[in-house]
């Protein structure tokens, strides 16, 4: 009888998930990230303005708005919490998971493989398969929960 085995991964260290959002017009968006990462079916998903383990960066350039979440004013964390991302694949998997309401002033503009969204448009994208991706998803989850 033929045989299988899961391997497991275990990461370095835990991660960190985060949505920036804003208020732009008076309906509250988010930022998201188009992203590349192995397995997508469709090559690229959405996922959140920052997802990472900072462990994995060691002297290489630090990602877009990892210095903006690290020094965000605890005031304006919405949303925090680790959760488990032990999902038959990881072993002692712990992302932190946070919704961050950024300032007045801070810039509707954003580069070129960011876009601000609404929850009602990725509301809507889940709906459909492989536009969002897991992390994504979870936060989502989170954001039902304050708007």
């Amino acid at each position: 009888m033929p045989s299988w085995r899961q391997p497991l991964l275990a990461p370095v260290a835990r991660g960190i998930i985060t949505f920036l959002a804003k208020p732009i017009e008076g309906v509250m968006h988010v930022l998201v990230h188009a992203r590349v990462e192995p397995g997508f079916i469709d090559i690229v998903e959405l996922g959140p303005t920052l997802q990472l383990i900072r462990e994995n960066y060691t002297g290489l350039p630090q990602p877009c708005y990892l210095d903006y979440v690290l020094g965000a004013d605890p005031a304006r964390i919405r949303f925090d919490a680790f959760l488990s991302e032990e999902g038959g694949r990881f072993f002692d998997a712990q992302n932190r998971y946070l919704v961050i309401e950024v300032e007045d002033d801070f810039p509707v503009r954003c580069p070129q493989d960011y876009r601000w969204v609404t929850l009602g448009q990725l509301s809507e994208l889940l709906h459909h398969g492989h536009y969002l991706n897991v992390q994504a998803r979870s936060l989502v989850a989170c954001l039902h929960s304050l708007w």
